[in-house]
């Protein structure tokens, strides 16, 4: 399971520049390794690093990563000519925040995103099984999981009629999430009530706006601007009383009543598989985008009393984690 300091890479990136790193030889093949976001550490550039290397090659002799990363996302267009000019064997992206600014200035260099949303909604792929452009990934399939995420808050909370969607204006891989939304609201479904923000500060007071009152639930997705301001989001959820459901287990751990996403950690490897895959020859378009294999729910009991919620039985027995 992936923990607190692990996720942030997974959305965000670290506090780290390159390319710092110096090729041990100038034949070796370099994986470039791109994230922007908020300062971390490196645990995902590190979980996919231990993931090329459990598939038989050697850092510094069979390839050499380097790393390329920033808290601003406007640094993502001189970061994208940086790794492009430094002509990687492989880029992995860790989210798609970065491929249009890539994808500007190579289509032949393999990109490997490792959480990415509808690739051809993005204008990435004309297919997923059969990627058309230099992208290939694993998907998050966010839009997809919105209606699931509704039907676990009516089986939370009784049936929702308005919910507060809280999305990232400036994430890509929310886009196709967003079109969702308006579809199941024209469909007949609840009223989803869009929460957009742009910075941590938004996260933390975005239930405080007008348009987010009277809500029966609400749902948080991930990204590294929601992430940082989600200790206020959380606290502010719970003295409302208004059930959430977010996507990590952490965010649960943290106080949230409820998350429901794939794991982190699945899609690290996964993305390792496709760049060790790439090094030794294989296509873009050899490698559809991949759906996660599993999905985790995980549950707080102690917020559900705090809030005035009786999780059923039958939902506690398909829990993955129950926090009590």
């Amino acid at each position: 399971m992936i923990g607190r300091r692990d996720f942030v890479l997974m959305v965000g990136g670290v506090a780290v520049a390159g390319p710092g790193t110096v090729r041990a030889a100038v034949t070796i093949p370099h994986v470039a390794f791109l994230a922007v976001g908020f300062g971390a550490d490196t645990t995902a550039f590190d979980a996919i690093r231990d993931g090329l290397r459990g598939l038989g090659n050697i850092e510094g002799q069979t390839f050499v990563a380097e790393p390329y990363a920033s808290n601003d996302a406007a640094r993502i267009p001189d970061l994208a000519e940086r790794v492009v000019a430094a002509q990687p064997a492989v880029i992995v992206t860790i989210n798609a925040a970065a491929v249009p600014d890539l994808v500007k200035r190579t289509q032949s260099i393999p990109i490997v995103v490792a959480f990415c949303a509808d690739p051809v909604a993005l204008g990435f792929s004309k297919s997923v099984a059969r990627p058309t452009g230099n992208v290939t990934g694993i998907l998050t399939l966010d839009d997809a999981l919105l209606p699931k995420k509704v039907e676990l808050l009516d089986q939370l909370a009784g049936p929702m009629k308005r919910v507060g969607l809280v999305y990232d204006i400036g994430n890509p891989n929310h886009v196709p999430m967003l079109a969702k939304a308006k579809a199941m609201a024209a469909a007949g479904g609840p009223q989803i009530v869009l929460l957009g923000v742009a910075s941590p500060s938004d996260v933390a007071t975005v239930l405080d706006r007008d348009e987010a009152r009277d809500l029966s639930g609400l749902i948080v997705w991930a990204s590294p601007v929601i992430v940082t301001g989600r200790a206020n989001l959380i606290a502010a959820a719970i003295a409302r009383r208004i059930p959430a459901i977010h996507t990590f287990v952490f965010e649960v751990e943290d106080g949230a009543l409820a998350s429901y996403g794939l794991e982190p950690t699945e899609n690290f490897q996964r993305a390792a598989e496709y760049a060790d895959r790439l090094l030794h020859g294989a296509k873009v378009a050899d490698l559809p985008f991949e759906a996660p294999r599993t999905f985790h729910l995980a549950l707080n009991l102690k917020t559900a009393k705090a809030i005035g919620v009786t999780i059923p039985p039958t939902l506690l027995a398909r829990a993955d984690e129950v926090i009590e």
